[in-house]
């Protein structure tokens, strides 16, 4: 809640609300303040909802890169691993096949 301006009390709020009401152009204006208070929040929801779903792509981005480089590396080890145990195999001084 916000902090009252002087003069104004706890409930002054329903009262106030309540005289407004009174007259078809007060009730006009809360209906339409509260519904562009509700599309405002609405507009906000969605863009953290935006900026959620961009920031989950490019995590997930980030993985699949980091994954792909991961597999490249297993690789190119295992490739490197089959090689030495080929030359392990043919003994010091034989060529290798």
């Amino acid at each position: 809640m916000s902090v009252l301006p002087p003069g104004i009390q706890e409930g002054d709020f329903e009262l106030i609300q309540a005289a407004v009401r009174e007259t078809e152009r007060g009730r006009w204006f809360l209906d339409e303040f509260a519904s562009r208070v509700r599309a405002n929040d609405a507009d906000r929801i969605a863009a953290a909802i935006k900026a959620l779903e961009s920031r989950l792509a490019e995590a997930q981005a980030t993985e699949l890169e980091t994954r792909l480089q991961l597999e490249t590396v297993v690789s190119v080890l295992s490739a490197f691993a089959e090689t030495l145990g080929r030359q392990q195999a043919s003994g010091p001084g034989r060529p290798t096949p």
